[in-house]
């Protein structure tokens, strides 16, 4: 009996701990992978657009970029076009020195909001530093928070210990 009882609760930790361990995290959403200009970048021309390129498709609708100058003043020509994986925007012609910061806000395929910034430098660096959000989302998505990973994880550890306690009983009787 007491050996019966003790595979049961191997078991039963076993797969708690598969179960809060295992499998793919579900907060592994679309991630960034390059920039053009790169972040950081020292440009001794303007560019005529930029970029920013992630490790998966995105929603065409509901992408937003923008790119600012050290006062805050928007430097980008038309709307952001997303096309596969990057959104893109073109950018005033020989734009001054100084800093720029670009912040993109996009929808991933799984439908998931992505959003961050980038900056990059035109001859010398602008003083102070351009500091920027990413663009408003006309639909105000916010990014997904993590309670539902915590509350599945804890359901499934409920019913792991649910079943240890059903079997350990089913053996008893």
């Amino acid at each position: 009996m007491r050996r019966g009882f003790a595979r049961v609760l191997a078991v039963v930790l076993v797969g708690a701990l598969a179960v809060a361990a295992g499998g793919p995290s579900a907060s592994a959403h679309t991630q960034l992978v390059a920039t053009s200009p790169s972040e950081g970048a020292v440009l001794t021309t303007s560019p005529a657009s930029v970029s920013a390129t992630f490790n998966e498709s995105l929603l065409t609708t509901g992408g937003a970029m923008v790119v600012l100058d050290a006062e805050r003043r928007s430097v980008g020509t038309g709307d952001a076009r997303v096309q596969r994986a990057t959104i893109a925007l073109d950018l005033q012609p020989s734009l001054p020195d100084g800093t720029y910061r670009a912040a993109y806000r996009v929808i991933s395929a799984d439908g998931h909001p992505v959003e961050g910034s980038f900056t990059f430098i035109v001859g010398s660096p602008s003083k102070p530093e351009v500091q920027g959000t990413a663009p408003a989302n006309a639909a105000g998505e916010q990014q997904s928070p993590a309670w539902p990973a915590i509350v599945l994880l804890a359901a499934a550890l409920l019913g792991a210990v649910a079943v240890g306690w059903w079997v350990v009983r089913r053996v008893r009787e």
